[in-house]
């Protein structure tokens, strides 16, 4: 189990660091479900990949959006804010490998980015499918973080 999480968080850590351009790749956290590490990686100007990943006690969770933002809903003095929604997946990894969850995701969320673009704060509420090993539907809220490394 352990493995696989390492193996997904550096997969994944290294195309979102790959493709960020001026950007840059934000790194930071997220609380809610789940709380643990979240980093996203625009892809350009309103485009963008979240992730995130969490030790719960006896697994590793994880997921990966690619959310679209739409930055003329809200008009600020300072900085942006942004609607975003998106589409992704979720995977959990337990110690029996028959247990494992995957799952199917659908972010809204809305996110506050700084003039200076080297922080943003995001609240998001997720319907989500689990398709695997069982069907089921819940919805997921969290809020976070994330700092721009440029």
């Amino acid at each position: 189990m352990k493995a696989k999480g390492i193996l997904a968080l550096g997969a994944v850590t290294v195309m979102l660091a790959s493709g960020c351009g001026s950007r840059g790749l934000g790194i930071g956290f997220i609380v809610g479900e789940p709380d643990g590490l979240a980093i996203k990686g625009w892809t350009d100007r309103t485009a963008a990949v979240n992730t995130a990943f969490a030790w719960p006690k006896d697994a590793f969770y994880c997921h990966a959006d690619y959310v679209y933002h739409n930055f003329n809903a809200v008009d600020v003095r300072s900085g942006d804010i942004g609607l975003y929604m998106g589409l992704g997946g979720r995977a959990a990894f337990v110690d029996d490998p028959g247990d494992d969850a995957f799952g199917v995701r659908v972010p809204l969320g809305l996110t506050y980015t700084v003039e200076d673009g080297w922080l943003d704060i995001f609240v998001e509420i997720v319907p989500s499918l689990t398709i695997s090993p069982e069907s089921d539907v819940e919805v997921d809220a969290a809020v976070g973080m994330h700092i721009f490394i440029k």
